[in-house]
This record gives C-alpha cells, structure tokens and sequence, in this order.
C-alpha cells in the first residue's frame, strides 16, 4: 500500500478498521507483512486477522479442490445417511462434518483438526504478522439437517444433543488453531443468540479483546467474562476458506 492511500474504500477501512483485505496466502509473505506493518503505521489501533470457514466448501471453486480432495478421500462429508452416499448441501455448499464422528486419517486428524492445520500452512506461515483468525459460522448449532453421528439416521438440526456435537467439533478447531498461532482467535456467532449459550459463542473457545459497557446489556444476554473477545458477525458462507480480513 502506498503512503498515500487514495482510494476512498482503503481510507474508510483505515479510519473504522471495518473490511476485508485482500491478501492471498502462499508464497507471498513478505509482500503481506509489509502490508499489515503499513496499515498498522496509520492506524495502530488495528486488529487483523484471517478469514477461514470450517462448515462450507464451494463445490466449484478450483481454489478449493485440495479440500474437497481431502474431504472426498476421508469420507468426511457430512451425508444423508452414514459415511456414504448423498452430501447434505447449505445452499450450493458442501458441509463438512467437523464433528468427532469421523474417523481419523493417517496421521491421526479429523476434518476439525486437519482443516486448522491447513489454514497454518496456507496463510500463518507466510503472514506471520497477523493479530489473529476469524473463524465464520462459529454457530450453536448446524444449518442444516444430516447424519451426524453415522448412525444411518439423519438428525435435525435443532436436536439439542446434536447441537452439542457441533460445538464440540468447533472448539477442537479453535483449540488446535490456537495452538498452532498463539493468537487471537475470534468468530461469526450470528446464530448463537439461544438459551444458555448467548449471542457470544461457545464459552471457553473465543477469546475477546474488549469488556462490553454496562449499557450495552439486554434481558437475555449472558454475561461475558472480561479477557474473553467477540467479532462479528459476517455474512454467512462469506468468502472463501482461508484469507486475511480486518475487524
């Protein structure tokens, strides 16, 4: 980025720290870490972090094919019914199922924890100057209706139990990212506004940066532990697996 930012977009995203940026992980780190050191020089304030979706893979995308590769060869679609057969769809997207009901590969990863480890490679170790991750669709339950567990059954959606099923296959994501980073790790909860759980997301995996006001409370809201951190939301299924954006 130049000293003089011109485009009006890139001195809105300057002044609000609200927007994405379109930095491509791979090879071109040190063009990257420039760029966030620049920013970071207008405005220190700043938090950026990178964008990954652990629940959604385009069907299409070519970008997207070693996933679709590695969810095809472990059988860790979420399906209709058991291991096998017809993929449940979110719209035109493939899920995933990120649970702990999928067998392990080789060397000993689910989709949860293979999939944190592959955001590391495509974007940490080459923009190692970021602040953090976002992970999209961090929700209390799943969109959609399928065999999670692979017992031949196909499970709703809003089945409490199941819903304890997905939360647990996200955390074991978040943890293993954190893990990997050593950052903050931060998520679209846009569908986590339920009982016990809050519009916040799943205690113990999301850290905050910020303590809410006072003012800021409403009936029904839960309370949040100061040091813990809250981004969001963002669209759903916005944006591909992995990339850098700013909050």
């Amino acid at each position: 980025m130049s000293k003089k930012t011109r485009n009006p977009n890139r001195r809105t995203f300057l002044k609000y720290a609200g927007g994405a940026l379109a930095l491509t992980a791979g090879g071109g780190g040190t063009a990257m870490n420039k760029a966030v050191d620049d920013i970071k020089v207008k405005n220190p304030n700043i938090v950026i972090v990178d964008y990954c979706i652990l629940g959604m893979v385009s069907s299409t995308s070519t970008g997207q094919k070693p996933l679709r590769d590695k969810l095809e060869a472990q059988k860790w679609y979420l399906y209709q019914s058991g291991a096998g057969g017809s993929k449940v769809l979110d719209g035109t997207y493939l899920t995933p199922n990120h649970t702990d009901f999928v067998p392990k590969d080789a060397n000993g990863k689910r989709w949860n924890t293979w999939f944190a480890d592959y955001h590391f490679d495509q974007v940490w170790k080459h923009i190692n100057k970021l602040d953090g991750t976002f992970t999209d669709n961090f929700f209390w339950k799943p969109a959609v209706n399928g065999d999670w567990n692979r017992d031949g059954r196909s499970d709703s959606q809003n089945d409490s139990t199941v819903g304890t099923w997905y939360r647990q296959g996200m955390i074991s994501h978040t943890n293993r990212v954190k893990t990997r980073t050593g950052k903050l790790v931060t998520g679209n909860f846009g569908r986590s506004g339920q009982p016990g759980g809050g519009e916040y997301g799943v205690p113990g995996s999301i850290e905050r940066r910020d303590t809410p006001s006072a003012s800021s409370a409403r009936p029904g809201r839960p309370k949040i532990k100061a040091g813990k951190t809250m981004m969001g939301p963002l669209p759903q299924g916005h944006g591909p697996p992995c990339r850098s954006s700013s909050t």
